[in-house]
């Protein structure tokens, strides 16, 4: 599911910036099919390839202490838009 909700910020902030899978490869070094086969959930990526494309998208990618599993309202607060 965290996967899911990372994967799915990737995609929306990359078309956000009007980036190809073309463009954010060059940026990232990462070979574009292995960016499309992550966006399209048919293949998992290493941390390294994600902090890659975090910066590549100006995203960052945060750890803090765990309080146990977040509750759903947590994880829609990260991802929601500053708009709402």
């Amino acid at each position: 599911m965290v996967a899911d909700i990372i994967r799915l910020e990737i995609i929306s902030r990359r078309k956000e910036r009007r980036l190809t899978q073309a463009q954010v490869s060059l940026r990232t070094k990462i070979r574009r099919e292995v960016i499309s086969r992550f966006e399209n959930a048919r293949q998992e990526i290493s941390l390294d390839q994600l902090v890659r494309i975090c910066d590549a998208l100006d995203l960052e990618l945060v750890l803090r202490p765990g309080r146990g599993r977040p509750v759903i309202e947590e994880l829609d607060s990260l991802f929601k838009d500053e708009d709402e």
